[in-house]
């Protein structure tokens, strides 16, 4: 949705919002991710992928928008085959500290 608003705006009104915008989003990226976040290299980053997205037509943007959101994802965060997705999945399933609040979860179910 922020790329598609990002996209559409005016180019004066992201002009005189691109700050906040950017500052926004990058606080969004460090609130999800592990790691402590350059916000200063992350909002160069965004810039980058916010002003491929406004360059692009209609048409373009359609096509690639789904690729252009997984570049606004954190390195961690990004699922790249469905192999490592299910992956991830089994090693949370089998991790051992997981036993238990399966558990709770079963037995408050009852």
């Amino acid at each position: 949705r922020l790329l598609e608003r990002i996209h559409d705006m005016p180019e004066a009104l992201y002009q005189q919002r691109k700050e906040g915008i950017l500052m926004g989003a990058a606080a969004r990226l460090e609130k999800h991710t592990r790691k402590e976040v350059d916000v200063e290299k992350e909002k160069k980053r965004l810039a980058k992928i916010f002003d491929e997205a406004r360059a692009l037509s209609d048409l373009e943007f359609d096509l690639k928008k789904a690729e252009l959101a997984q570049k606004i994802l954190p390195e961690e965060n990004k699922v790249k085959t469905e192999k490592e997705r299910l992956r991830k999945i089994a090693r949370f399933f089998l991790s051992p500290r997981i036993i238990p609040v399966l558990e709770e979860k079963l037995s408050q179910e009852k």
